[in-house]
């Protein structure tokens, strides 16, 4: 789907601006936004399926996963010292 858009909005492939497409591509999977506990709780309404949280950082983020009942958690340190 990336590359059909990308092509309608360049009117090329993105191997023909590499730069361009992983600058794009970046910005699609990184948008910078954040979402909050309220946000989780919206989801767990209109959602009946398990979630799970990736981006957890801190010991009471997880805390606040179990209290409001997220069915698991991703942790990952990479890119930390």
């Amino acid at each position: 789907m990336f590359r059909k858009q990308f092509k309608e909005r360049h009117g090329v492939e993105l191997e023909q601006n590499l730069h361009a497409a992983a600058a794009e591509w970046t910005r699609t999977i990184f948008p910078g936004v954040t979402h909050s506990f309220e946000d989780v709780k919206f989801l767990q309404k209109h959602w009946k399926g398990p979630i799970i949280l990736k981006g957890i950082q801190t010991v009471e983020d997880a805390r606040q996963c179990a209290e409001i009942g997220v069915q698991g958690i991703v942790v990952s340190n990479h890119g930390s010292c």
